[in-house]
């Protein structure tokens, strides 16, 4: 077939155009490496949380120092073991690249207890205190996010429902009562009579775990709140990340720059009242809690403070498992987070620790990094990317070793 003028000049137009922006895609590419630009590659992360006992965590450190990889350790500064012993050692990790995160003071967001409690007799964040714990305010609750309402009496510190059943979801453990007309959060610590055929008897304390004394108040309007919706107040947040702070230095540790949710019923930061507390305020870079993905561009704009773990077992199940999952997802460019608190496996504690390393030892042969919060959040919230990285799994990949290329499932598609 003969080419018409036009045509042979569009073809040598759209080869010229393709060289050039084959060789402005090398240029790119090649300078951007050359400037320390990440490729997006996945890994994996291990936390631990609490403060545990020393045995466990010099076997532990023993695992990771055999393949020069660091884990992370989440601590409750202010109930740490004042001890020379378990100081020391958490100053060696310090030293040695592990990464020590800030847990709470106390493992709770609504309270803290300390020696010197009349610092803060004056201090906004504080709702009162009690002997030497300090109460901390929570915001106003929204009646809104009720998940049921009523009446009852109250004669003290219980409460008897007017409706046969009527406290049967605050069997969960999850709830909390609010009386308006009180303008009080109470912690129902024991449900009797969970029957529907009879009145429901709560045995109630503060949202701080004192003891209540109420009177006796016929025909109370209530509402209950689940945990999650009760939310502390920002001064009520900073007191506890200066109390961290605080402690850290006292025990000559590194500032940290991690926050970790406490489990528990304990009231829930979301990621944005980390990140205004905090990240904003105290300059923490990462922390542990709910909503983010874990991976390059989330689009999630407070996604570097909901790095929650869980993405695989760490051990707990068996190789294969957590070499399936890793493999899959950091094919996809995501990091993974795994741990445990140690004394809450389901497993023999040496199987633990092989399996451990096991991981560690199939990590270092298939070069997965293995990083701590700190660096992770570093790499994926405040090193460029390269933009050209392919975001589609290599076909070629296959680190688990099952015969199917990391990242895909082989099913029938469907157009």
């Amino acid at each position: 077939m003969k080419l018409t003028s036009s045509e042979f000049a569009n073809m040598r137009f759209i080869k010229h155009h393709s060289c050039v922006f084959f060789l402005y895609y090398l240029f790119v590419s090649s300078s951007m490496m050359s400037q320390g630009v990440g490729d997006k590659s996945g890994g994996i992360c291990f936390r631990f949380d609490d403060n545990l006992p020393l045995d466990k965590l010099t076997q532990m450190t023993a695992v990771f120092n055999k393949y020069n990889f660091k884990y992370c350790l989440s601590v409750n500064a202010a109930a740490l073991p004042d001890t020379t012993t378990y100081l020391s050692f958490l100053r060696k990790l310090d030293r040695n690249g592990f990464e020590l995160m800030d847990h709470c003071p106390n493992h709770g967001t609504n309270e803290l207890w300390i020696e010197s409690a009349f610092l803060f007799r004056k201090n906004k964040g504080v709702n009162h205190q009690h002997s030497r714990m300090i109460c901390l305010k929570y915001q106003n609750v929204d009646k809104d996010k009720a998940t049921s309402h009523g009446f009852g009496n109250i004669n003290k510190d219980l409460i008897i429902s007017k409706t046969k059943g009527e406290f049967k979801s605050c069997q969960s453990g999850a709830m909390y009562l609010y009386f308006p007309s009180l303008n009080i959060l109470a912690d129902p610590v024991c449900i009797q009579n969970m029957n529907p055929n009879n009145p429901d008897t709560i045995t109630l304390q503060s949202f701080w775990g004192e003891k209540l004394d109420l009177g006796k108040i016929n025909n109370i309007e209530y509402y209950t709140i689940n945990f999650r919706d009760i939310h502390m107040t920002a001064e009520a947040r900073s007191v506890l990340a200066e109390e961290s702070i605080k402690r850290f230095k006292k025990y000559r540790l590194q500032r940290p720059v991690t926050w970790i949710q406490p489990g528990n019923k304990t009231p829930q930061f979301t990621a944005q009242e980390i990140k205004d507390t905090y990240g904003d305020r105290f300059h923490y870079t990462s922390a542990g809690s709910d909503g983010g993905l874990q991976c390059y561009n989330d689009a999630n704009e407070y996604a570097r403070f909901a790095m929650q773990w869980g993405d695989f077992s760490g051990g707990q199940n068996i190789l294969s498992s957590d070499q399936n999952i890793i493999s899959d997802q950091i094919a996809k460019h995501y990091f993974l987070i795994g741990g445990s608190h140690m004394n809450d496996i389901s497993i023999p504690w040496n199987l633990y620790l092989a399996r451990i390393d096991s991981i560690l030892n199939w990590c270092q042969k298939q070069h997965i990094p293995v990083q701590t919060y700190r660096q992770w959040s570093r790499q994926l919230y405040d090193t460029p990317q390269n933009p050209y990285t392919n975001v589609f799994p290599s076909l070629h990949a296959d680190l688990d070793g099952n015969g199917i290329p990391d990242g895909y499932q082989l099913e029938n598609g469907k157009l």
